[in-house]
């Protein structure tokens, strides 16, 4: 089999959502061998990319908008099956979560600006306020508080944002209760909260803006902070990216260090740092504890496995990268980025290559980048 067959499904799939400014409706173009296939979206830039567990694709971004792909392996590239959902709302989308294993199957939860907080039970099709608990009865979230990221497990949803806002919920993102009024032992969590984690353990993470980490062993149990490695924990920098990793966390910080904390609350070990600019995105590996790491002036580095050290991806042009995806088998990576970059390789064994897009009238930038099961490959 050819080794640059996969990169072929990357040039046939629809690579969706470039920024655009078309009257009404959506286009689209086909794809020849050469080219991507494209589809613009009307009016909002579209940031984030989700697969749900049935292989439904979720793209979201500014204006509330939220597209989905009922992929299937007989879908044409750059087709019209991305369709918009309906949202009661009209601000930025900043995340989305599934929460599997309810009674009625998913649910998916989204987070963003002036208390956009939604719920939906038909794999993203509409969506409906979530409620949140107060002493005057279960209400929308109150629209001057933002959310900037969600994480849901089989067992509860977490959502965070700036201004101490930290909301959980154990039935699958419909109703959502307040942990920092709720919590009844100091210290209770505070801070400029960025982003969230659940791992296998059931223990709750959460980092925030202003370098602080929290984290709780289960639901009910008293959350405690984590002091990172720093001289100055003053001036620790921002948590810009946490993921699950084990039963621990990986980290990464505004000042390019990649941090490994345990379950059992360790101090934190310092995995990495980059020489040139920040990590802001981890995207996983289909090996256990393998991650990519990127972020600004194209750092970039990986790691096989939670034992392994990381290791630099190479020459890339110094651009912001913001996202990274694998094909299941590990062979084929694609990394997105500004201006247009999309970037094909795996290293060490085979270089990077520059994946040329369709002809724009612009470089937008290229937001995230996710692998299709259903497209057979790369969506960004």
């Amino acid at each position: 089999m050819r080794t640059d067959r996969t990169i072929a499904c990357v040039r046939r799939a629809a690579m969706v959502a470039f920024l655009a400014t078309i009257a009404q409706g959506t286009t689209s173009a086909t794809a020849d061998l050469d080219r991507p296939a494209t589809a613009t979206v009307l009016n909002p830039d579209l940031a984030g990319l989700t697969m749900a567990a049935d292989g439904t694709l979720l793209a979201w971004g500014s204006d509330a908008s939220l597209w989905r792909h009922e992929a299937s392996p007989a879908s044409a590239p750059g087709t019209d099956a991305w369709q918009p959902a309906q949202t009661p709302h009209d601000r930025r989308i900043r995340a989305v979560a599934e929460a599997p294993g309810r009674a009625t199957g998913s649910a998916l939860v989204a987070v963003g600006d002036g208390g956009l907080l939604l719920h939906s039970v038909d794999g993203g099709r509409r969506w409906t306020h979530a409620l949140v608990s107060s002493a005057s009865g279960d209400r929308p979230l109150d629209p001057e508080l933002d959310l900037a990221a969600v994480a849901c497990d089989a067992r509860r949803c977490l959502a965070v944002g700036p201004k101490d806002t930290l909301l959980h919920s154990f039935n699958g993102g419909a109703h959502w209760h307040d942990v920092t009024s709720e919590a009844s032992d100091p210290p209770r969590p505070h801070g400029a909260f960025t982003t969230a984690a659940l791992t296998v353990d059931g223990s709750a993470w959460v980092g925030g803006a202003d370098g602080r980490l929290w984290q709780d062993a289960g639901p009910g149990s008293t959350w405690r902070e984590h002091r990172l490695p720093a001289a100055d924990q003053a001036a620790l920098p921002a948590i810009d990216a946490l993921a699950a990793d084990g039963d621990g966390v990986l980290l990464a910080t505004a000042d390019g260090r990649l941090i490994a904390l345990s379950g059992a609350g360790s101090r934190g070990l310092l995995s990495h740092r980059s020489p040139r600019g920040s990590y802001t995105r981890l995207s996983p590996l289909p090996t256990p504890g393998g991650w990519i790491a990127t972020g600004s002036e194209g750092a970039c580095v990986w790691r096989e496995a939670a034992s392994t050290p990381w290791r630099d991806c190479g020459a890339l042009p110094q651009r912001f990268l913001r996202g990274a995806a694998s094909s299941p088998d590990g062979q084929h990576w694609v990394l997105a980025g500004e201006g247009g970059l999309l970037l094909h390789g795996r290293p060490p064994a085979r270089p990077w290559r520059l994946v040329a897009l369709p002809v724009l009238e612009t470089r937008p930038d290229l937001e995230a980048v996710a692998w299709s099961d259903a497209l057979r490959g790369f969506i960004a």
